[in-house]
């Protein structure tokens, strides 16, 4: 499936989170590791050969000398250090997308300001969002579960007879050869989402309604969205849908929806629209049945690029799809969907 482009709201929103992110979520922690930054840590000790992923990779200011790779990588030893998060690498058995220093060096960043630009907290949530926690032969298309919490999306593209691979923004051209660890070598550096799913929907204007009937229900609705210890997937209607679906059942507004099904009913829409785990838009299948927070299932019609509910109709999928959030991703979709139980209700 092509990804769609985001507009602009989002692009900003990710774009400016370098000082803002947050290491709520984190999986290795730093204050547990002692602070020993005088002493150097080199990560190309730890690395193998390169196998490139496709011919011609070499224009990423790659050179080889006697089979050694000359790409640097003292700005990533030196902020693994600064952390404390060189032991867990040392240890092995991770996957990690590693930035170059010329990716460090769009930002500004080097070896000798990179721990003084950010505290350990910040740095630590920024790599942690670089590695996942078991090991990958080679980039598998969807959803990276960093240890970082928020998800990571890897793409690719066909170029010829090889693919282009991409995690978020970040161009991915191989890997190092028999390491401890699975070492991609990536030419960004990819910057974690900074709001969760709630509060992403809330900078969105076509999703005013969506946040309106979430602070109606139950609490517990809400709660889920934004709790940034879990990922969730939300198939989001837009202000289109619910427009639609009051006209469809003959209401006029989200308070009348709500006298007609009840706080409950509302909140059992809602977890109908939510699946556990992170569903990127090329994790999902033709036929895929998907089971929601509600209980029920919904079907992935990839044919019409659309999902089906209980009423048996087709809702949309896109314009925009695979929004990052902090704790999950979302895609907009134009209907509305109901769950057995609602249908049940309403008749």
């Amino acid at each position: 499936m092509k990804i769609l482009k985001l507009n602009a709201v989002f692009l900003l929103a990710f774009l400016s989170i370098l000082f803002l992110v947050s290491c709520e979520k984190e999986s290795i922690q730093p204050d547990q590791v002692a602070d020993a930054t005088e002493i150097e840590f080199d990560i190309t000790e730890q690395l193998g050969e390169i196998e490139w992923f496709e011919e011609g990779n070499s224009s990423e200011s790659a050179r080889t000398r006697g089979g050694k790779l000359s790409i640097r990588y003292r700005t990533l030893s030196k902020a693994l250090k600064c952390t404390g998060l060189d032991e867990a690498v040392a240890a092995g058995g991770l996957t990690i997308y590693g930035p170059t220093d010329a990716a460090f060096r769009k930002l500004g960043l080097n070896s000798k300001n990179i721990c003084s630009t950010f505290s350990r907290d910040e740095l630590t949530a920024i790599l942690l969002y670089h590695v996942a926690g078991e090991r990958t032969r080679y980039p598998v298309p969807g959803c990276v579960e960093t240890l970082n919490g928020a998800p990571a999306h890897v793409t690719s593209k066909k170029r010829g007879f090889f693919p282009r691979y991409y995690i978020n923004n970040a161009r991915i051209f191989g890997k190092f050869v028999g390491g401890i660890n699975d070492f991609f070598i990536i030419n960004e550096v990819i910057i974690p989402p900074a709001n969760n799913i709630v509060e992403i929907a809330q900078g969105a204007p076509d999703f005013s309604i969506l946040v309106d009937a979430v602070l109606a229900a139950d609490p517990s609705i809400a709660s889920i969205l934004t709790d940034e210890d879990a990922t969730y997937t939300v198939f989001a209607p837009d202000n289109d849908a619910f427009i639609e679906l009051l006209g469809v059942l003959g209401v006029g507004s989200l308070e009348e929806l709500v006298s007609a099904v009840g706080i409950s009913g509302l909140s059992t829409v809602l977890a109908y629209h939510v699946v556990d785990g992170c569903i990127f838009s090329n994790d999902l299948e033709d036929g895929l049945r998907a089971t929601t927070l509600q209980g029920e299932e919904i079907e992935v019609d990839l044919t019409n690029l659309s999902l089906i509910d209980k009423t048996s109709d087709s809702k949309g999928l896109g314009p925009l799809l695979d929004i990052r959030a902090s704790n999950g991703v979302i895609h907009q979709i134009d209907g509305v969907l109901l769950p057995q139980e609602v249908i049940d209700l309403l008749n």
